[in-house]
């Protein structure tokens, strides 16, 4: 009889082990502009992110584009990773390739582990004109 409940609480307590793992988190879709109904031209940005190993490590991967017409505009985005013990890290997709057509522009993809668990990582998109902001927007996701 002993060696039978000891059994049984073994493959609980395997079992427990097991409903306890971290589940994986689902992407979060990000997808800024700054076009208006004033603006011929805007910058756009689309991108999925997800949280990795544990809310260490991001997978992010989209694209920035520069939509205009001839408008000598570019559209340049800063993504910033911070982390709970405040700093971070940072990166600068940009298009400055010229107008182009729906589907075109940069593409990026970040696939990277850190030491530290993230707060938040911030999107930035900016649609300048020779080096001036014209328009610019925001957002933030924060890692549960």
């Amino acid at each position: 009889m002993r060696k039978k409940s000891l059994a049984l609480v073994t493959a609980l307590g395997l079992g427990l082990g097991f409903a306890v793992a971290t589940p994986a988190q689902a992407a979060t879709t990000i997808q800024l502009t700054t076009r208006t109904s004033a603006s011929n031209g805007y910058a756009n940005l689309a991108a999925n992110l997800t949280f990795t190993d544990q809310g260490r490590g991001i997978k992010l991967s989209g694209s920035v584009a520069d939509r205009c017409p001839a408008d000598g505009n570019g559209a340049y985005a800063t993504i910033t990773v911070t982390f709970v013990d405040g700093g971070f890290r940072s990166y600068f997709p940009k298009d400055t390739n010229g107008c182009g057509a729906a589907g075109s522009g940069t593409d990026f993809h970040y696939d990277t582990d850190f030491n530290n668990r993230i707060a938040k990582v911030g999107f930035l998109l900016q649609e300048r004109d020779n080096g001036s902001v014209k328009q610019s927007v925001s957002k933030v996701v924060y890692n549960s």
